[in-house]
């Protein structure tokens, strides 16, 4: 006869159901003809998140390989070492990179904006790892620290002229204008979010007007052959 156990369930049995809805699994990523035209990469024919999930599984996605891993890490890692390099400022000064250094860093990560290489040599080859994409996010990751660097030394350098001739007070307004270009930022991509939804929105109802209109028409074809079997009489009895 078996044992009945009047146990209470494990941790683990308890909190599975738990963790399940707050940690969904993720689909596999989809090819570039299932997304639409709006999320599509040239070139890049792999890769790609199905649209339409939750917001939890795209954040979730961060630990999923797929074509925009290496774009998002870019960024995340950015402004880890962004924020990391303002609270070591009174700690290190030491010179990273000239003025020669921003230069060739922004002018390649606008080459590799603007131009889909090395991709469109090989299309399907590089939709992870090293399409020109994710090599401008690395080069306009290590512009931005460069730049940032650039200003720290210019401002040791300059301070004491600046604080004389505008006061510490106008240099604190200066640095807190930091913060208003990061709440512009943030509206902008709110916009950029709406619009990007709104045009998503339009390409779904313009799909579901041709699915529509592609039935009609079938149904209609379809009629119109069965009517005319029915009227036209048999071939022997004519």
């Amino acid at each position: 006869m078996p044992r009945v156990s009047f146990a209470r369930p494990s941790l683990c049995l308890t909190f599975l159901p738990l963790l399940h809805r707050l940690l969904p699994s993720l689909p596999p990523t989809v090819r570039d003809v299932d997304v639409p035209p709006l999320f599509r990469e040239r070139f890049i024919l792999s890769g790609y998140r199905p649209v339409g999930l939750p917001w939890r599984c795209y954040v979730l996605s961060l630990f999923q390989i797929h074509n925009e891993t290496l774009n998002v890490w870019s960024h995340l890692l950015a402004a880890v070492c962004v924020a990391l390099r303002f609270m070591m400022f009174t700690v290190l000064q030491g010179g990273l990179a000239s003025f020669l250094h921003q230069v060739v860093l922004f002018l390649l990560s606008a080459f590799f904006f603007s131009f889909p290489v090395p991709e469109r040599f090989s299309p399907g080859r590089y939709d992870i790892v090293g399409h020109g994409h994710q090599l401008f996010h690395v080069l306009l990751f290590l512009c931005t620290l460069a730049q940032q660097e650039a200003l720290f030394q210019d401002f040791l350098w300059r301070r004491p002229a600046l604080v004389g001739e505008f006061g510490e007070e106008r240099l604190l307004l200066a640095c807190a204008s930091f913060f208003c270009l990061t709440l512009c930022c943030a509206m902008t991509a709110l916009v950029m979010r709406r619009r990007a939804r709104a045009q998503l929105m339009k390409y779904k109802r313009r799909r579901k007007k041709e699915t529509t209109s592609r039935t009609q028409t079938r149904s209609l074809v379809n009629k119109e052959v069965t009517s005319y079997f029915m009227v036209q009489p048999p071939v022997g009895l004519s």
